[in-house]
């Protein structure tokens, strides 16, 4: 019998690739879609309504063998937006699973922000939301991904659009590192783990540099994909600030410069968002695929071909895989 999973955020960057992951998979899926959200990626059952909607809620989650909350506000002016959406929210989501499908496995996408809740309202919200799932019984798994890029990503856009440039600016501190994952791996991981986890479990995701990358070599990995020689330039924190104004006053400079927010440049600023084996899934479950000059070439190849990036005036190198590969569990 096909196993059912019901997917909240599916009409976002994560969530849409979360729907693709158990589609391929073999998964039946049910999604949670707003009025006025583009159609979702794959073809699957769709309950009109959102987070503040119980009644949505319960028509999701009935009958669903898993429950994956990919749904979340990344971005605001307004704090209590993100209390609102990720407490709130995740609290709605976490009481219909309670009473309609209480022996789903549930998995909720944190982000590795949460492990700092000082540093933004949005980390903060992310720990919250955290904190809520712990009081429950059931079989339930919280993810903490790490920068997440990739297709159909406004900031990955703007990245690639910036490293196009004669120079590439490098936002954080020399001495930063920074994890970073493929929507695409991420996606996976969310199923295997979603599928083979134990109860109860905590992980962060990431690709396999756990030690993360320091601004300067995304600078650099970025340019030699897009064919540039790279020339990395540190732009000095004042105008970090800046540029942080600006897109929060003006929405169209997000185009050019991404969805930068003060809030924002306090979380690039962090020196310590690397990662480490122990928490990480276990290899057994889920290993990362992609490399990062990988998953940057196939992030541009879509971008290009969805005319979203002007194509590239230099040969596509054959694109290779890391060592890793991703493992069910037996």
């Amino acid at each position: 019998m096909t196993r059912l999973v019901a997917i909240t955020g599916a009409s976002g960057f994560v969530g849409s690739h979360v729907a693709e992951a158990f589609v391929e998979a073999g998964w039946r899926c049910r999604l949670l879609m707003r009025l006025g959200s583009p159609p979702p990626p794959v073809t699957a059952e769709t309950v009109a309504g959102g987070l503040g909607e119980p009644g949505a809620l319960e028509h999701l989650l009935a009958g669903a063998d898993a429950i994956v909350h990919a749904a979340g506000l990344t971005a605001s002016k307004d704090p209590a937006g993100f209390e609102r959406v990720n407490v709130a929210g995740t609290a709605a989501v976490i009481h219909a699973w309670q009473k309609v499908a209480p022996k789903a496995r549930f998995t909720l996408i944190s982000s590795m922000a949460a492990r700092e809740p000082g540093i933004s309202p949005y980390a903060a919200s992310k720990r919250r939301a955290e904190e809520v799932l712990y009081e429950r019984p059931g079989h339930w798994c919280i993810l903490r991904p790490s920068a997440v890029y990739g297709p159909r990503d406004a900031a990955t856009l703007a990245l690639f659009r910036m490293a196009n440039a004669p120079f590439q600016p490098v936002v954080g501190p020399e001495d930063a590192r920074v994890c970073l994952v493929h929507a695409e791996d991420l996606a996976q991981a969310i199923r295997t783990v979603t599928e083979h986890a134990p109860a109860r479990a905590l992980w962060e995701i990431s690709d396999a540099r756990l030690v993360g990358y320091a601004w300067r070599d995304m600078a650099e990995q970025l340019a030699q994909t897009m064919g540039r020689s790279p020339r990395p330039v540190a732009l000095p924190p004042w105008l970090v600030d800046a540029l942080g104004t600006v897109a929060e006053a003006a929405p169209i400079a997000r185009r050019i410069i991404g969805p930068l927010t003060a809030d924002k440049i306090r979380e690039l600023r962090h020196t310590d968002w690397s990662s480490c084996a122990a928490a990480q899934p276990p290899a057994v479950i889920w290993t990362p695929r992609l490399s990062l000059a990988d998953g940057f070439e196939r992030t541009v190849r879509v971008l290009e071909s969805s005319r979203l990036l002007r194509r590239r005036r230099m040969p596509i190198r054959p694109q290779t895989r890391s060592s890793g590969a991703t493992r069910k569990a037996s």
